[in-house]
């Protein structure tokens, strides 16, 4: 480590925690990944170009000015720590190179107006040098450049100015008009969870199971402790929640997300010295549940699903389909084992039996996409409710969800089987929970759905 950083966070792909081997979550966030030099001048300036002007220019500005730019330098070389810890670091970075790009317009504004003056001038001294008058005609300016040579520059320097930032962020063509982190609606899902918890007649200490992003304002809103947050993501907590997303069985889930919630990173430690403890402590609870019905716990475990986690499956899986006890992926095909909802664009035609999805024709009579059968199972829901389910011959096919979300508004998902069959699908967008391990406690369909773990 370096000034209490682990660099071992940033750069290895696995971390080990006892016998158990786990993906590092910093593989999944956005922000860590490292990006070619040609998209990192393209995310500080908008154009490659503009930022290696910046860049060559801040290079001669080094050279005019030694002692104040080697000072400075550290500050560019913040960028260059993309290579090693992703582009969260960039922004430090973008000043100094926009500082380049404006002390290089600044010169070549300078440079073309005392072209200018110097090149008029050599011309008026060469007509006076040639003319036959006696009369002394002075080398004079126009009447008009002299009156307005004082404006020449900064007049100049904001139509290039313009120009540049006209390339750059374009208001017209590329609006900047960030989104909040969260949508308002699931932080409405939070802030009406601590009202239930507050209505309780026990007193069991209450956890929040969700996505790590959620993890600091889930707490804030709703006043309750969370199985993991931003703080540590990196921890085995991580992945064992992304296993409970993704998980073909509501049984598993529930037995991981409790288990979880009762022991925590301590639990997880004492369970990971030996081999195969942990996957029994889960049976364990499996087989407790299934036996009487019931399975006491001392937590009562909220587990929210939002909207949000949809684009986000992609990371989760990476995460979820892991084999720890042997370090390597869970793969659903070969050499990959992410599973991600692909969204795809359909007409309209209720007149013709086939609908036409992302240019392919889609025969949901047969299952056939372009006349070949590919989908297996085709599932239709009104309200977060299934109305209709197809099953066609070929079981292991792609899975197609078509999601009436009300307002005019449909949402098609193409998928992975194994997706379809995860305790996130099931529980979020077909409101297919086993009533043995979750009850539904709050419903706000398409925004964020929340279960309480029958535990």
């Amino acid at each position: 480590s370096a000034g209490g950083v682990s660099l071992d966070m940033f750069t290895d792909t696995n971390l080990e925690f006892g016998t158990l081997v786990f993906p590092n979550t910093f593989q999944t966030i956005t922000e860590l990944t490292v990006i070619p030099l040609v998209d990192l001048l393209r995310s500080i300036t908008g154009h490659p170009a503009i930022g290696a002007f910046g860049i060559i220019c801040l290079m001669f500005w080094v050279i005019f000015n030694p002692v104040i730019g080697i000072a400075l330098m550290p500050i560019l070389g913040l960028g260059l720590l993309n290579f090693l810890f992703g582009n969260r670091v960039v922004f430090f970075a973008a000043p100094i190179v926009w500082f380049g790009v404006a002390w290089g317009v600044f010169i070549l504004i300078r440079f073309m107006t005392s072209w200018f003056f110097s090149r008029h001038h050599t011309a008026s001294s060469s007509e006076n040098s040639t003319a036959s008058s006696p009369v002394n005609h002075a080398s004079q300016m126009p009447s008009y450049v002299t009156r307005h040579a004082a404006m020449v520059m900064p007049v100049s320097a904001l139509v290039v100015t313009v120009l540049v930032y006209l390339q750059s962020y374009n208001p017209l063509t590329r609006p900047y008009l960030p989104k909040p982190s969260f949508s308002r609606e699931v932080l409405t899902g939070f802030t009406t969870l601590d009202s239930h918890i507050k209505s309780r007649t026990d007193q069991k200490p209450p956890v929040i199971a969700s996505w790590w992003d959620y993890g600091y304002i889930a707490t804030f809103l709703s006043d309750m402790a969370t199985l993991h947050d931003g703080g540590i993501q990196t921890s085995p907590v991580t992945h064992f929640v992304a296993r409970a997303l993704t998980a073909d069985s509501q049984a598993e889930t529930a037995a991981i997300l409790t288990f979880l919630a009762e022991n925590g990173l301590a639990g997880l430690r004492s369970k990971s010295t030996v081999k195969g403890a942990l996957e029994a402590s889960f049976e364990a609870f499996t087989d407790s549940s299934a036996t009487d019905g019931t399975n006491i716990g001392k937590t009562d475990i909220y587990l929210v699903l939002t909207h949000q986690m949809v684009p986000w499956m992609g990371a989760i899986s990476q995460l979820g389909m892991w084999d720890a006890e042997h370090g390597k992926p869970v793969n659903i095909r070969p050499g990959d084992n992410t599973l991600a909802y692909q969204t795809i664009k359909c007409n309209d035609n209720s007149g013709s039996p086939y609908l036409i999805c992302a240019g392919r024709r889609f025969d949901l009579s047969n299952g056939t996409i372009d006349q070949s059968p590919l989908i297996g199972r085709m599932v239709e829901t009104e309200a977060g409710k299934i109305i209709t389910h197809r099953q066609y011959e070929r079981r292991q096919g792609l899975v197609m969800q078509a999601h009436d979300l009300g307002n005019a508004k449909t949402q098609m998902h193409i998928m992975h089987p194994r997706l379809y069959q995860s305790s996130f699908n099931q529980l979020f967008y077909l409101d297919a929970a086993n009533p043995q391990y979750f009850s539904l406690i709050d419903d706000k369909f398409p925004f964020y759905r929340i279960y309480k773990v029958k535990n």
